[in-house]
C-alpha cells in the first residue's frame, strides 16, 4: 500500500511539474483559453519578465473560421487597455470581428531605439516581446497566421516602425500614427504594406521633421521615401485618395506588390485622429473629421484581398 501511494504521489508531482513548465515558457496546455470569446487579461514570460497584455477574441472565431489579428501599441505613458479605448480599436474589433491584442510597455513606454525613456535606456527587448506575442497568438486555431497587422500611436508607432525594420516575420501590414523610425538604419529592411498617418499640426512629431526631447523625428516625407524605396514603388505614380479631413496619397506601383499610403491629417496635433482627445492645449487639436481607425482597418482588409 505504501509503495502504491508513493507511485501515485510521484505521478501527481510529475504532472504538476509539466504544467508549471508549460506556464513558465509562455505555452498554454490547451488552446481553448486563447480562443474563448471575450476580453481577457493575460501575461507572457519574455526575457525574464512577466509581460501583460489584453486579448479580445470575437464570437465565432474557430479553427474553421480563423480571424485576423490586430496588435495595438499604446503611446508613451499609456496602457494597452487605454489605447484600445482611445483609438476605438476595441469597439471596432467587436463590430468587425477581428482579434485584438493590446500589450503593455514596461514603465508605460517602449524601446523604439533612440526613444523613449527608461525602456530605451535599459534596452528592454520590446521587439522580441511583440514578436513572441504575435507568434504565440498565431499558433492558436482561431487566429489566422497570415493576417497579423500592427498599429500604434506615438512611441508605440515608433516601436512598430522598428519591428518591421529589424524583422520580417511579425506583421503582414502596418499603420503607424504619429511615430517615425527612431533608428539610424534598418538591419533587415524588408518590404511591408504601410499606411503612414500624421497630424499636420503635431508639435511633438513635426510633419516636416525636427528635434524634440533630445532626438530627431523624421518627417512624413522621409518616412514615405524610405518605405517607397524598401517596397520598390514608383514615386512618380502616386494616386490621390479622396478621404474626408486628410490629404492622402497611394503608391501602388511597387515591384514587391506591397503599397505605401500616407495621410496628412488637417488641423490635427499629436492625437489619434478621430479618437479621444487628450491635453489639447499641449498636444494640439483633434477635430475628428478623419477617422484613423476606420481607415486603418480598411487598409488592412485591402491587404487581405490582395493576398
Amino acid at each position: 500500500m505504501l509503495v502504491m501511494q508513493r507511485l501515485i504521489l510521484l505521478s501527481a508531482l510529475a504532472v504538476l511539474a509539466a504544467c508549471l513548465g508549460a506556464q513558465s515558457s509562455g505555452a498554454v496546455a490547451a488552446e481553448g483559453p486563447l480562443c474563448t470569446p471575450g476580453l481577457h487579461t493575460l501575461s507572457l514570460e519574455h526575457d525574464g519578465r512577466s509581460r501583460s497584455y489584453q486579448l479580445y477574441v470575437p464570437d465565432g472565431a474557430s479553427a474553421g473560421q480563423p480571424v485576423p489579428l490586430v496588435v495595438g501599441l499604446h503611446g508613451g505613458w499609456g496602457t494597452g487597455e487605454g489605447f484600445g479605448k482611445q483609438s476605438g480599436l476595441m469597439a471596432l474589433a467587436r463590430s468587425e470581428r477581428f482579434a485584438l491584442a493590446l500589450p503593455d510597455g514596461i514603465w508605460r513606454a517602449w524601446n523604439a531605439g533612440s526613444c523613449c525613456g527608461r525602456p530605451a535606456r535599459k534596452q528592454i527587448d520590446d521587439v522580441g516581446f511583440i514578436a513572441r506575442l504575435t507568434h504565440k497568438l498565431e499558433g492558436t486555431a482561431c487566429i489566422a497566421n497570415n493576417q497579423t497587422y500592427g498599429s500604434g500611436f506615438s512611441n508605440g508607432a515608433m516601436l512598430l516602425q522598428r519591428i518591421v525594420c529589424e524583422r520580417d516575420d511579425v506583421f503582414d501590414a502596418i499603420a503607424p500614427v504619429a511615430g517615425p523610425l527612431m533608428l539610424a538604419q534598418c538591419s533587415k529592411p524588408s518590404a511591408v504594406p504601410a499606411l503612414l498617418i500624421r497630424g499636420a499640426d503635431d508639435p511633438r512629431i513635426p510633419l516636416v521633421g525636427g528635434d524634440y526631447d533630445g532626438s530627431y523625428r523624421a518627417s512624413l516625407n522621409e518616412m514615405t521615401q524610405s518605405l517607397i524605396e524598401r517596397n520598390g514603388c514608383d514615386i512618380g505614380k502616386a494616386s490621390p485618395l479622396r478621404v474626408h479631413g486628410a490629404d492622402c496619397q497611394r503608391y501602388a506601383a511597387c515591384t514587391s506588390g506591397r503599397p505605401v499610403l500616407r495621410c496628412t491629417v488637417a488641423d490635427t496635433g499629436h492625437q489619434w485622429p478621430g479618437g479621444k482627445t487628450f491635453l489639447a492645449d499641449k498636444l494640439g487639436p483633434n477635430p475628428g473629421r478623419f477617422k484613423a481607425t476606420e481607415q486603418i482597418w480598411r487598409f488592412f482588409q485591402n491587404q487581405d484581398a490582395s493576398n
